[in-house]
């Protein structure tokens, strides 16, 4: 099957992945703006939200350019790769919590 065909098959779930996507995309602008303006600096919440930039860029470029090959792989990694800082993101805070 064409790849340029997929979206048209995917039909509502496309639309929930792109609103869930929009959601994780404004919850990590919110962490963003807090770690800027209160000054705390973390890296690891820029880098957060590079990964999240990537994500929705590769997301972008799938959706628009035909399911462009190139783009899947690196979409399927930044999304395991943001899981993953999400996971660790959360587990430092637990741990900061406890102390």
């Amino acid at each position: 099957m064409q790849r340029n065909l997929w979206l048209d098959l995917a039909g509502i779930t496309f639309k929930i992945h792109r609103s869930f996507a929009i959601s994780i995309v404004l919850i990590n602008a919110i962490l963003f703006f807090i770690n800027y303006k209160l000054k705390y600096r973390y890296q690891f919440v820029n880098f957060l939200c590079g990964v999240v930039f990537l994500e929705v860029l590769s997301g972008v470029i799938l959706t628009y350019f035909d399911m462009l090959a190139l783009m899947q792989p690196i979409h399927l990694i930044a999304a395991s790769l943001l899981f993953l800082l999400q996971i660790a993101l959360y587990f430092q805070l637990q741990k900061a919590k406890s102390n």
